[in-house]
């Protein structure tokens, strides 16, 4: 029976319905055994795989756990003051950084200056290497990219609204401009709160508004300072209840030409742009207008509607100074580091709020 039994599985046959031989069956055997055994291999190497990798999985997993167990307080202040950034940035209405102001406006910025933490606002002096001195130094030299000449001098500041130190840029590049032995004037136009005539020390008792009415001529308003021989100012005078009316009196074109004849260079500080029209009044008679924009101050939305309003109202030639940002790293998305004035005279004021003073009289 074992004979028979053998010959019958000798006697198998193949698809064709041919026998196979012994030694043909004895081959597939091996072969599908082979098979068998390399699918095993194939499989234990990918549970094992996916048991390292689920592994480690776990092990990082109880490593933070364990990290969060030891400094709970940390790890959780960490991962709130990331979110509290985050959403602050995307919340914030002020601009913050440079790229904001290129991306909402084609006027072009001429200017960074840094955050000065002095309580003299006169940052710029004979021989000072500051790096804020130096900032100004090279606002000074971008004049001439909007066409500031021996022939085209007559320079408006501006800004949006109050406490964004117009007043300050404005004194200081006037000082800037002085100490390359250019003659310089600065007028004390912003007659609703004048601050430039403080900062320098000069009286403001007599002032533009006196050369307005017609009570002084042009050589008796003209102040000297102590900051330097070749600056000079030209104070506010008396507060009028009426500044717009007496700057459209026609006295002012008058005295811009005798100047002039004198002056390399004529600055003019007036009021923001945000709660009244004199600087629109005054663009047309310049020959350009630096407008600034403090970081963490001025409203984006102003910013948005700048090339509108230029286009509407006119600012002749404008450029924008970008003042007050403190440092937020170099380079990458967070440039539009920034620097400003951070004390009195860069915070500015605002208009009809604050502290009640006494309103003086023009005479008449």
């Amino acid at each position: 029976m074992a004979e028979e039994g053998t010959l019958g599985i000798a006697r198998a046959h193949n698809s064709s319905g041919d026998e196979l031989s012994k030694e043909d069956l004895q081959r597939r055997m091996d072969e599908a055994r082979e098979s068998i055994s390399q699918t095993v291999t194939e499989i234990k190497d990918t549970v094992v795989h996916q048991y390292e990798s689920v592994k480690d999985t776990i092990s990082e997993t109880l490593d933070w756990r364990e990290q969060f167990k030891k400094r709970p307080v940390a790890w959780t202040a960490g991962a709130l003051g990331a979110g509290f950034i985050a959403i602050r940035e995307g919340l914030n209405q002020r601009i913050v950084f440079r790229n904001e102001i290129e991306k909402y406006t084609s006027v072009p910025v001429v200017g960074e200056i840094m955050f000065s933490p002095s309580d003299d606002p006169l940052v710029v002096t004979q021989g000072q290497r500051t790096v804020i001195a130096e900032q100004f130094r090279q606002l000074r030299t971008a004049l001439a990219y909007i066409g500031i000449n021996s022939r085209k001098k007559k320079i408006l500041i501006t800004s949006t609204i109050s406490s964004e130190g117009k007043s300050f840029v404005a004194a200081n590049l006037a000082m800037s401009l002085a100490l390359m032995d250019k003659k310089v004037v600065l007028l004390e136009l912003d007659l609703r709160k004048p601050r430039i005539s403080h900062l320098f020390n000069v009286s403001r008792e007599v002032g533009i508004t006196n050369y307005f009415i017609g009570n002084k001529d042009a050589d008796h308003i003209i102040k000297r300072t102590d900051a330097s021989n070749n600056l000079f100012i030209i104070p506010s005078g008396a507060i009028p209840p009426n500044p717009s009316e007496l700057i459209l009196n026609g006295k002012l074109d008058e005295l811009l030409q005798y100047l002039d004849t004198i002056f390399d260079y004529i600055l003019i500080d007036t009021a923001p742009v945000g709660p009244v029209t004199d600087a629109y009044i005054l663009s047309p008679l310049c020959d350009a207008t630096l407008y600034v924009v403090r970081h963490k101050v001025t409203p984006k939305g102003y910013i948005k509607m700048l090339d509108e309003n230029v286009k509407v109202r006119g600012l002749k030639n404008l450029a924008i100074v970008f003042n007050a940002v403190k440092n937020r790293g170099m380079g990458g998305i967070n440039y539009g580091y920034g620097y400003g004035y951070g004390k009195e005279y860069g915070n500015g004021y605002s208009y009809g709020e604050g502290t009640k003073r006494k309103k003086d009289k023009v005479s008449k």
